[in-house]
Protein backbone atom coordinates (compact mmCIF):
# COMPACT_ATOMS: atom_id res chain seq x y z
CA UNK A 1 0.00 0.00 0.00
CA UNK A 2 1.06 3.94 -0.49
CA UNK A 3 0.66 6.25 2.21
CA UNK A 4 1.08 9.74 1.61
CA UNK A 5 1.95 11.41 4.81
CA UNK A 6 2.75 14.66 5.87
CA UNK A 7 6.64 14.01 5.18
CA UNK A 8 6.86 12.14 2.06
CA UNK A 9 5.29 9.17 0.22
CA UNK A 10 5.76 5.67 2.05
CA UNK A 11 5.59 2.11 0.25
CA UNK A 12 3.82 -0.09 3.12
CA UNK A 13 3.90 -4.21 2.68
CA UNK A 14 3.10 -6.70 5.23
CA UNK A 15 5.12 -10.12 5.23
CA UNK A 16 4.00 -12.80 7.05
CA UNK A 17 4.48 -16.19 6.44
CA UNK A 18 6.92 -18.85 6.49
CA UNK A 19 10.93 -19.48 4.55
CA UNK A 20 10.55 -23.00 3.67
CA UNK A 21 14.12 -25.02 2.16
CA UNK A 22 13.19 -28.43 1.86
CA UNK A 23 11.81 -29.99 5.02
CA UNK A 24 13.11 -27.01 7.29
CA UNK A 25 10.88 -23.97 8.03
CA UNK A 26 10.58 -20.38 10.04
CA UNK A 27 7.92 -18.46 10.13
CA UNK A 28 8.36 -14.59 9.25
CA UNK A 29 6.95 -11.66 9.95
CA UNK A 30 7.93 -7.78 8.69
CA UNK A 31 7.26 -4.67 7.87
CA UNK A 32 8.57 -3.33 4.84
CA UNK A 33 8.75 0.44 4.17
CA UNK A 34 10.11 1.66 1.28
CA UNK A 35 10.31 6.07 0.67
CA UNK A 36 9.02 6.66 -2.24
CA UNK A 37 9.02 10.65 -2.21
CA UNK A 38 9.79 13.03 0.62
CA UNK A 39 12.08 13.03 3.29
CA UNK A 40 13.51 9.91 5.39
CA UNK A 41 11.37 11.56 8.57
CA UNK A 42 8.63 10.32 6.46
CA UNK A 43 9.31 6.50 7.68
CA UNK A 44 10.70 7.10 10.75
CA UNK A 45 7.35 8.94 11.44
CA UNK A 46 5.12 6.57 10.58
CA UNK A 47 7.22 2.97 11.79
CA UNK A 48 6.52 5.45 15.67
CA UNK A 49 2.71 5.47 15.14
CA UNK A 50 2.50 1.97 13.70
CA UNK A 51 4.50 0.87 16.58
CA UNK A 52 4.16 2.63 19.59
CA UNK A 53 5.10 0.47 22.33
CA UNK A 54 8.75 -0.24 19.95
CA UNK A 55 11.46 -1.10 19.84
CA UNK A 56 11.37 -1.35 15.97
CA UNK A 57 14.46 -3.02 14.68
CA UNK A 58 15.88 -3.24 11.17
CA UNK A 59 16.21 -7.02 9.52
CA UNK A 60 20.09 -7.60 9.69
CA UNK A 61 19.59 -10.62 7.01
CA UNK A 62 16.62 -10.89 3.61
CA UNK A 63 14.46 -13.90 2.99
CA UNK A 64 17.08 -15.25 0.73
CA UNK A 65 19.76 -15.69 3.26
CA UNK A 66 17.07 -17.15 6.32
CA UNK A 67 16.43 -19.63 3.42
CA UNK A 68 20.02 -20.69 2.35
CA UNK A 69 20.60 -21.07 6.43
CA UNK A 70 17.51 -23.32 6.69
CA UNK A 71 18.76 -25.22 3.70
CA UNK A 72 22.20 -26.12 5.64
CA UNK A 73 20.90 -26.89 8.79
CA UNK A 74 21.99 -23.54 10.60
CA UNK A 75 20.22 -21.23 12.66
CA UNK A 76 18.03 -18.87 11.13
CA UNK A 77 18.95 -16.30 13.65
CA UNK A 78 22.13 -16.90 15.04
CA UNK A 79 23.04 -15.18 17.86
CA UNK A 80 24.31 -12.12 17.57
CA UNK A 81 27.91 -10.93 17.75
CA UNK A 82 29.26 -7.41 17.64
CA UNK A 83 29.75 -6.51 14.14
CA UNK A 84 33.03 -4.75 13.36
CA UNK A 85 33.90 -2.19 9.82
CA UNK A 86 34.28 -4.51 6.68
CA UNK A 87 37.54 -4.71 4.71
CA UNK A 88 36.48 -2.67 1.25
CA UNK A 89 39.07 -2.46 -1.43
CA UNK A 90 38.43 -1.13 -5.12
CA UNK A 91 40.40 -1.06 -7.76
CA UNK A 92 41.69 2.46 -9.80
CA UNK A 93 38.94 2.90 -11.78
CA UNK A 94 36.25 2.33 -9.48
CA UNK A 95 33.82 5.05 -9.50
CA UNK A 96 32.84 7.11 -6.43
CA UNK A 97 29.18 6.03 -6.88
CA UNK A 98 30.20 2.45 -6.49
CA UNK A 99 32.48 3.30 -3.25
CA UNK A 100 29.56 5.29 -1.65
CA UNK A 101 27.23 2.42 -2.12
CA UNK A 102 29.75 0.08 -0.61
CA UNK A 103 30.66 2.25 2.42
CA UNK A 104 27.36 3.37 3.54
CA UNK A 105 26.23 -0.53 2.89
CA UNK A 106 28.65 -1.58 5.57
CA UNK A 107 28.50 1.23 7.64
CA UNK A 108 24.76 0.48 7.84
CA UNK A 109 25.02 -3.20 8.34
CA UNK A 110 27.46 -2.39 11.14
CA UNK A 111 25.23 -0.16 12.72
CA UNK A 112 21.91 -2.58 12.46
CA UNK A 113 23.81 -5.42 13.79
CA UNK A 114 25.17 -3.67 16.74
CA UNK A 115 21.66 -1.90 17.59
CA UNK A 116 20.57 -5.42 18.35
CA UNK A 117 23.48 -6.78 19.80
CA UNK A 118 23.27 -3.94 22.55
CA UNK A 119 19.81 -5.06 22.91
CA UNK A 120 20.23 -7.82 23.15
CA UNK A 121 23.40 -8.47 25.64
CA UNK A 122 25.71 -7.13 28.03
CA UNK A 123 28.72 -6.84 26.13
CA UNK A 124 30.59 -3.89 26.11
CA UNK A 125 32.05 -4.19 22.71
CA UNK A 126 28.50 -3.72 21.29
CA UNK A 127 28.15 -0.23 22.51
CA UNK A 128 31.78 0.10 21.05
CA UNK A 129 31.48 -0.94 17.53
CA UNK A 130 27.85 1.17 17.25
CA UNK A 131 29.72 4.15 18.04
CA UNK A 132 31.91 3.48 15.43
CA UNK A 133 29.57 2.60 12.90
CA UNK A 134 28.02 6.06 13.60
CA UNK A 135 31.20 7.84 13.37
CA UNK A 136 32.14 6.02 9.88
CA UNK A 137 28.73 6.91 8.57
CA UNK A 138 29.35 10.64 9.72
CA UNK A 139 32.55 10.63 8.10
CA UNK A 140 31.38 9.13 4.98
CA UNK A 141 28.73 11.98 4.64
CA UNK A 142 31.34 14.55 4.54
CA UNK A 143 33.49 12.87 2.29
CA UNK A 144 30.98 11.59 -0.22
CA UNK A 145 28.84 14.68 0.10
CA UNK A 146 30.11 16.83 -2.08
CA UNK A 147 30.23 14.32 -4.85
CA UNK A 148 26.20 12.93 -4.62
CA UNK A 149 25.17 15.77 -4.19
CA UNK A 150 25.11 17.93 -0.42
CA UNK A 151 21.67 18.49 -0.12
CA UNK A 152 20.21 15.58 -0.83
CA UNK A 153 22.54 13.94 1.61
CA UNK A 154 22.10 16.80 4.57
CA UNK A 155 18.72 15.18 6.35
CA UNK A 156 20.42 12.03 6.60
CA UNK A 157 23.26 13.65 8.08
CA UNK A 158 22.20 15.52 10.29
CA UNK A 159 20.47 12.37 12.01
CA UNK A 160 23.34 10.73 11.88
Amino acid sequence: HRLRLPGGLVELALDQGEVVAGEASAPILEVEMELVEGGIDAIFDLARRLFPQGPVNFATANKSTLGYRLARGEEVQPALKPRKAGSLSYPAEATVETVARDVFRDCFGQIATNLLVVAGNESSEGPHQLRIGLRRLRTAFAVFGESLGKDGLAPLSAVA
